[in-house]
């Protein structure tokens, strides 16, 4: 089995996205179990947003501009890293708060993923190529 440039980044945008939110259902659930308070869980929810919303620009501008899409990417997917080990290391509302932190920043980082496919695709196959990636097989 051979798996090209475009198999493997899918891959890897399988297990990005899944370190993003597999832990998503059991937050809130788990930050009340544990007697956080609601508004700092209604924080602690929002930083996540707000985060990605204040780094995304200046992220993809810096890729762009640097055009170290592979390094983003990397640093996006240890800050995935990063974020869950603060939720394990510090289990308390802190914890997640950092670990939202960082999960913004990786979720800011997204942009990279999909300038680096499209890299790997031929101007005529442009518009074919979403349809082809979803029915890829490994």
């Amino acid at each position: 089995m051979k798996l090209n440039k475009q198999k493997i980044l899918f891959i890897a945008v399988i297990f990005f996205w899944f370190a993003q939110y597999v832990y998503i259902p059991y937050q809130t659930p788990y930050l009340t179990m544990i007697q956080t308070s609601m508004s700092f869980i209604g924080i602690i929810i929002g930083t996540y947003g707000i985060s990605q919303m204040v780094l995304r620009l200046p992220v993809g501008l810096l890729a762009d501009y640097r055009n170290k899409h592979k390094m983003i990417m990397l640093i996006g997917a240890l800050s995935s890293g990063c974020a869950s080990l603060f939720r394990i290391i510090f289990n308390n509302g802190i914890g997640f708060l950092i670990g939202n932190l960082f999960s913004g920043l990786a979720s800011a980082m997204w942009i990279s993923f999909m300038v680096l496919y499209m890299s790997f695709i031929q101007k005529t196959n442009k518009q074919k190529q979403p349809v082809q990636l979803l029915s890829l097989t490994i």
